[in-house]
């Protein structure tokens, strides 16, 4: 599952239990979610959200957000 997908799901509880688990904001998962401004997470945090949420696969999330970046180049 994307991150967009996700977090358009969750509960403003569960985004900041998601948020506190890979040591964010809710706000910060909105931005990378919705792509504001061009956002877009390092390897290293793709990584912290797969592991923090199993509905998350690093595939879908490489996909997400390493495609767009490949395609602008």
């Amino acid at each position: 599952m994307q991150l967009k997908t996700l977090f358009s799901k969750l509960s403003i509880a569960e985004r900041k239990v998601l948020a506190d688990a890979v040591g964010t904001s809710p706000a910060y998962l909105w931005q990378l979610a919705v792509r504001w401004r061009g956002k877009t997470p390092s390897i290293a945090f793709i990584r912290k959200l797969a592991q923090a949420d199993k509905r998350l696969k690093l595939s879908d999330l490489m996909r997400e957000f390493l495609a767009t970046e490949s395609a602008e180049v």
